[in-house]
């Protein structure tokens, strides 16, 4: 898993800035909850782009209006909802979709806390 905390900012915007002709991405998920990846979920969106924010902070998150100044943001916030994944999983079943870049460990049931405790540690 990537974390942003020890990447360099500026290399990951200009990362997002070549692969979209320098838009910047039209949406954006920050499931990660890092150190600056919250910052980073608004920086890399393009003007008017939808930041969804699931991650779970250890402090609060603030909005620094001045420096977002003109990029129209639409940020949506709030758990998991798990309506409508019918289709997604469907197409994750058929192989149609590969997932495996997003799970870094599996652990047996038990080892749950275990599991629990690299969660936390990230």
């Amino acid at each position: 898993m990537l974390d942003a905390s020890v990447l360099d900012m500026e290399k990951i915007e200009a990362a997002v800035r070549e692969a979209t002709d320098g838009r910047g991405a039209d949406a954006v998920i920050e499931a990660a909850g890092g150190t600056n990846t919250f910052e980073m979920s608004w920086r890399i969106a393009r003007p008017n782009a939808v930041v969804v924010v699931s991650a779970m902070y250890e402090n609060d998150q603030t909005l620094p209006l001045t420096s977002m100044y003109g990029k129209n943001l639409i940020f949506k916030t709030g758990g998991v909802d798990a309506t409508g994944l019918e289709k997604p999983l469907s197409l994750i079943e058929q192989g149609l979709i590969d997932t495996s870049c997003l799970i870094s460990k599996r652990y047996a049931l038990n080892d749950i806390l275990e599991a629990y405790r690299a969660f936390e540690a990230r």
